[in-house]
């Protein structure tokens, strides 16, 4: 009976350390994922991202603006989106500015999730947009807008991993 007693606490304690090697190992990525090098390039991205949908929102709802041309649903859709996106992507473009120059991201929770509804508005009119020329269109830039985030996913996640493997 001792002997099991032994067996299971010693079963217990090695998987206890092994947990708070996990542990050490998830909080070790965390701040990797968050050094200053990294957070600039975010910073960069994010301006980019901002730039150029606040500027493509703007050329493509235009045409939605004059009195009349906006009877359809899709173009509808398409001005009530970059309604709410452009205004919203403009201010992280200045706020942008601002982690630039402080050359450290927000943690605000209020602009993770003005980032998530700018950038997702920002989608649904260019969808939106496309499907009024054509539905052929929507559905192809829809079917891009997948393809294209899927790449820059797997991209991402392999320079990051390749990074990680290096530096241990």
């Amino acid at each position: 009976m001792n002997y099991s007693l032994v067996t299971q606490r010693k079963t217990i304690k090695s998987a206890t350390l092994l947990d708070m090697k996990r542990e050490k190992n998830i909080q070790e990525e965390i701040l990797l994922s968050h050094t200053p090098s990294i957070e600039r390039e975010w910073i960069k991205q994010d301006k980019i991202i901002y730039a150029a949908l606040t500027g493509a929102g703007l050329l493509l709802v235009q045409p939605f603006l004059y009195e009349g041309q906006a009877k359809s649903l899709s173009a509808m859709v398409t001005v009530i989106a970059f309604s709410i996106a452009i205004p919203i992507l403009a201010a992280l473009l200045l706020l942008n500015e601002e982690e630039s120059f402080r050359k450290h991201l927000s943690q605000s929770r209020i602009v993770a999730f003005t980032r998530a509804i700018g950038q997702a508005a920002a989608f649904v009119g260019f969808i939106a947009a496309f499907w009024h020329v054509n539905s052929v269109a929507g559905i192809c830039a829809l079917g891009a807008s997948v393809v294209g985030m899927s790449a820059h996913s797997a991209g991402y996640m392999k320079l990051y991993f390749s990074k990680r493997k290096a530096n241990k």
